[in-house]
Order: C-alpha cells, then sequence, then structure tokens
C-alpha cells in the first residue's frame, strides 16, 4: 500500500486498497505510511505534493503520531472514568 507507480501515459498512480498483488509499473517511490489515512480521502484527480523524507524519518513520524493518537485515547478514557463517578 502506497507504492507510487508509473504507467506508460506518465501519470502516477499511488496503490491503496484495491491494488494487485504482484507485477505492475515502475515503482518511483513510496508513500510512508503515517500519510496513507489523510491520502485516502483525497478526491480522485487531486494535486498532491510530495516531501522526500528518509525510512528512518517515517518510522519517527510513525511512531510520533502513534503516540498522539495513545494520548487522545488515554484523555477519553479518564474522561470516561471521570464521568461514571
Amino acid at each position: 500500500m502506497g507504492s507510487i507507480q508509473v504507467p506508460a501515459s506518465g501519470r502516477p498512480i499511488i496503490l491503496m486498497a484495491e491494488r494487485q498483488t504482484t507485477g505492475g509499473y515502475p515503482k518511483i517511490a513510496t508513500v510512508a505510511s503515517v500519510d496513507l489515512p489523510r491520502l485516502a480521502q483525497a478526491l480522485t484527480g487531486s494535486q498532491i505534493r510530495f516531501k522526500l523524507v528518509t525510512q528512518e524519518q517515517a518510522e519517527d513520524l510513525w511512531i510520533a503520531h502513534s503516540r498522539a493518537l495513545d494520548e487522545v485515547l488515554s484523555g477519553l478514557d479518564q474522561a470516561a472514568d471521570a464521568a461514571d463517578v
């Protein structure tokens, strides 16, 4: 998921949930996992800009995102516990 391929038309495509399992066109890049949910919300034909990041940077972004989500969920749990009191 997230592979960017370039077919003969020259217009890049990004493979998401309905991607093929093998074969395809030349792969030029992969979208960082942390950005896939936002990419999935983009409309077909939308203009998208990319920024080059290393695999290490992409992993750091994913870890930071996961930690932030954990904090939000923890806060919701605490609010629910306080409401039960």
